[in-house]
C-alpha cells in the first residue's frame, strides 16, 4: 500500500513543481507585460535615469566647486638668487649666488566656487527637466504600441485556437464521408475513383489540423518572447470572452500622446537653441579662499608655525564665440526646424490614425455578418448534399466540394469574429492611452 501513495505523492510533486502560465482575457496579459516585458522595464529605467538626471542638473545652476589640495614640498636644492656683489663689498658688476628659502615647505589650501549668474546651468536644467517628461511620453508610447502588439498575437492565439476546433470537427465529418463512402465502394454502389476522393479529403482534413497546430505553437513563442516567458515553460491562452461588438464604430480619439510627445520634443529643440546661446552669455561667480601653509628647515611636515592667507572675490567670464559654439548654435536651428515640421505631420497623422481604426472596425463588423450569412448557406447545402449523397442522388465531388465551401465558411466566420474583436480592441487600447 506504500508505493501507490509514494506514487501518487510524487506526481503530485511533479505536478506543482512545472510552471505554467493562464491568461484568460487580454486585460490579464497587458497586466502581466507590466511587469514582465524588457522592453517596459528597460523605459521605466530610462525614465529614472532622466529624473534623476534633472535631479542633479540643478545642481549645475550654482555649480558649487570645492578643492582641498594639499603639498608636502622638499626642496633637495634650493633656488639660487643672483644679487650685486658690490652689496657684499664685491667687485662691480659682478653677481653672487644665494641659496634662498627653506627645504621643507607643507601647504593646505581650501577653495569654493559657486555661480552666481550661470545662464548655460539654468538653461541645462531646464532641458533636463524636457527630457524627463520626453522619457516618460516614451514609456507611455511602448506601452501602447506593446499592447497593440500583444492584441494582435492574443487574437491570432484565439483564432488558431477556434480553427483548431473547427479543423478536429471537420476531421470528424471527413472521417463520416469516408466511412459512408467505404460502405457504399463494398456494396458496389460507388466506384474506387469516388472512394479515393473521400480518403483524399480525409487526408487534407488531418493535414489542415496539423498545419494550425504548428502555427499555434509559433504564436505560442510570440507571446512568450513578448511576455519574456522563458520557452520550456507552459502556456495556455483560453478564448477570448465574448465581447460586446456593435454594428456603428465607436468613436476613435486622436492620439494625443503622440502629439504630446512631439511637443515636447519641439520644447526641446527650443530649449536646445537657447542652450547653445547661452554658452556665450556672461557668467558671474563668487569664490573665496583659505590657504595655511608650513617651512621647516627640518623634515616636519605637520608641526611648527603655519601662516594663514585669506582672500574672496568674484569672477566675470565672458565666452568668445568659437567655430564649435557656432557649429551646435546652426545644428540647434535645424533640429528646431525638423522639430515643427515633425510636430505638423504628427497632427495630420493623428486625425488619420483615430479614423483608420473607426474604418478597420466598419469593415470588420460588415465581414463579420456576411461571413456568418455565407456559412450558413454553405452548411445547409452540405447537410441537404450530404442526405442525397446517401441516398445515391449526387455524386461524391459534388458532396466534397460543398464540404470543403463549408470548411472555408466556418474558418471566414471565426477569422471575422476575431479580427472585429481584434479592431474593437485596437480602438479600446487607443482611447485609454488618450
Amino acid at each position: 500500500m506504500k508505493k501507490p501513495l509514494l506514487y501518487l505523492l510524487f506526481l503530485l510533486t511533479a505536478q506543482v513543481g512545472l510552471a505554467q502560465q493562464s491568461f484568460r482575457s487580454l486585460e490579464e496579459v497587458f497586466v502581466f507585460a507590466d511587469s514582465a516585458n524588457i522592453d517596459l522595464v528597460i523605459s521605466n529605467l530610462r525614465s529614472q535615469q532622466a529624473r534623476q538626471n534633472e535631479s542633479t542638473s540643478r545642481l549645475g545652476i550654482v555649480n558649487p566647486t570645492i578643492s582641498l589640495p594639499t603639498t608636502f614640498t622638499h626642496y633637495t636644492n634650493l633656488p639660487v638668487t643672483l644679487l650685486p656683489a658690490e652689496i657684499f663689498g664685491g667687485e662691480p658688476g659682478s653677481n653672487v649666488e644665494l641659496r634662498t628659502g627653506v627645504p621643507y615647505t607643507t601647504n593646505l589650501s581650501q577653495t569654493l566656487d559657486l555661480q552666481l549668474v550661470n545662464p548655460g546651468g539654468w538653461s541645462a536644467y531646464r532641458l533636463a527637466q524636457i527630457n524627463s517628461d520626453i522619457a516618460a511620453a516614451n514609456g507611455e508610447l511602448s506601452r501602447q504600441k506593446l499592447q497593440e502588439n500583444l492584441a494582435d498575437v492574443y487574437y491570432n492565439i484565439v483564432n488558431l485556437n477556434q480553427q483548431q476546433a473547427s479543423a478536429e470537427e471537420n476531421l470528424v465529418i471527413a472521417d463520416s464521408v469516408l466511412q459512408i463512402t467505404q460502405n457504399k465502394f463494398d456494396a458496389g454502389l460507388v466506384g474506387a475513383q469516388a472512394l479515393n476522393n473521400t480518403k483524399v479529403n480525409q487526408l487534407n482534413s488531418a493535414k489542415s489540423l496539423k498545419q494550425i497546430g504548428y502555427l499555434l505553437k509559433d504564436a505560442h513563442l510570440t507571446l512568450k518572447l513578448l511576455l519574456n516567458i522563458p520557452e520550456d515553460e507552459e502556456l495556455e491562452v483560453y478564448d477570448a470572452a465574448s465581447m460586446s461588438v456593435m454594428a456603428e464604430a465607436p468613436e476613435a480619439r486622436m492620439n494625443q500622446l503622440t502629439l504630446k510627445t512631439e511637443m515636447l520634443n519641439q520644447a526641446y529643440s527650443i530649449q536646445s537653441l537657447k542652450q547653445s546661446r547661452s554658452v556665450m552669455y556672461p557668467s558671474l561667480s563668487f569664490f573665496a579662499g583659505n590657504t595655511f601653509q608650513l617651512n621647516n628647515q627640518e623634515f616636519q611636515p605637520v608641526t611648527g608655525d603655519w601662516i594663514n592667507s585669506n582672500y574672496v572675490g568674484l569672477r566675470l567670464n565672458i565666452t568668445l564665440p568659437t567655430s564649435n559654439s557656432i557649429s551646435q548654435l546652426q545644428r540647434a536651428k535645424f533640429d528646431l526646424e525638423i522639430a515643427n515640421q515633425e510636430l505638423e505631420q504628427a497632427r495630420t497623422t493623428a486625425r488619420v490614425e483615430a479614423k483608420r481604426l473607426e474604418n478597420t472596425y466598419a469593415e470588420a463588423w460588415e465581414n463579420l455578418n456576411l461571413a456568418e450569412s455565407i456559412q450558413q448557406l454553405n452548411i445547409d447545402t452540405y447537410e441537404k448534399n450530404l442526405n442525397l449523397y446517401k441516398e445515391g442522388l449526387i455524386s461524391v465531388d459534388d458532396l466534397l466540394n460543398s464540404y470543403e465551401a463549408m470548411v472555408n465558411a466556418t474558418y471566414s466566420v471565426n477569422s471575422a469574429r476575431i479580427s472585429t474583436q481584434l479592431a474593437l480592441s485596437k480602438i479600446i487600447i487607443n482611447n485609454k492611452f488618450n
